[in-house]
């Protein structure tokens, strides 16, 4: 595999962003790609304002103006209390006879990444580097309470975060175990799932 990747982000926070390149890198090296030869960029967006610049970009390739042609899009946004599937349905765009050359890739933590970072408990006491794993209840869509959750964990292991814990994203998502954490939310599962399928097509031949 010769040809450069190109991969384009949308993100609402810094957890997200640190927490799912992460990943991305890692699915990148199990499928045997030089993540040297892979280019990223993160489209300005924040917050509310993903949505839009999620369409916008689709609609500027519809009308040939794109600013740029990447070859996997990566769309992140909470599920919150919506729910992954009713998020991912509505985000997908209706092709009405148009077919977009590259690969959408939606990365909707359920209900928020905050959860993610809690699935596999050994891999975050490795990150922080404590040794009390949080412990990850049914799921529930409350708002605040996985961020709650993740300041109680790294208060646990002696962290007092500046970051709201978004700082150890990177170092959690390398350190899990991607096998079992598929296992254990359906959300997760779908994104890594929709990555692996993405990146294949480079890995032909």
């Amino acid at each position: 595999m010769n040809e450069i990747i190109k991969i384009g982000y949308i993100f609402e926070d810094i957890a997200q962003a640190n927490f799912i390149k992460s990943l991305v890198h890692r699915i990148l090296i199990k499928s045997g790609i030089d993540v040297n030869k892979v280019y990223e960029e993160v489209l300005p967006a924040r917050g509310s304002k993903v949505d839009k610049v999620f369409k916008e970009y689709l609609r500027s390739f519809k009308k040939e103006k794109a600013w740029i042609d990447y070859d996997i899009l990566i769309m992140t946004k909470d599920a919150n209390r919506k729910g992954y599937h009713e998020v991912k349905q509505k985000l997908t765009p209706k092709q009405n006879k148009f077919v977009y050359p590259f690969s959408i890739v939606f990365a909707l933590p359920d209900p928020h990444v905050e959860r993610w970072y809690l699935l596999d408990g050994g891999a975050f006491c490795r990150a922080v580097g404590g040794n009390s794993p949080p412990e990850l209840q049914t799921l529930i869509r409350k708002k605040g309470f996985y961020k709650a959750r993740l300041g109680e964990a790294l208060r646990n292991n002696g962290i007092k975060s500046t970051m709201g814990g978004a700082e150890y994203g990177d170092d959690i998502a390398r350190e899990m175990n991607l096998e079992f954490t598929c296992g254990k939310d359906e959300s997760f599962k779908g994104f890594i799932d929709d990555l692996e399928f993405a990146i294949k097509k480079f890995t032909r031949g």
